[in-house]
């Protein structure tokens, strides 16, 4: 968050559990937990969580940059052909 603000960026936080990105422009999922092996909330992209928003956003020609575990979610909702 910091990086993306220092480059001049309005950068927010979404939950997880939000459905909208609040008209971003880019999506970032920074790396997460090291000890996750899975992430659940990725692999339902049809459930009401902001795996649905982000796939409309990638699907829509949106940039999207998953790090670490964060690309790991990405490729467990099925949008790693999207992004990559």
């Amino acid at each position: 968050m910091a990086a993306a603000r220092a480059a001049g960026s309005d950068a927010y936080f979404v939950w997880h559990r939000d459905t909208d990105l609040r008209q971003a422009d880019v999506v970032i999922l920074p790396a997460g937990s090291v000890t996750a092996t899975t992430c659940a909330p990725a692999r339902s992209p049809g459930s009401r969580n902001i795996m649905g928003a982000v796939t409309e956003h990638a699907r829509a020609g949106g940039a999207v940059l998953g790090i670490c575990n964060g690309f790991q979610i990405l490729c467990e909702g099925g949008l790693a052909n999207l992004v990559a």
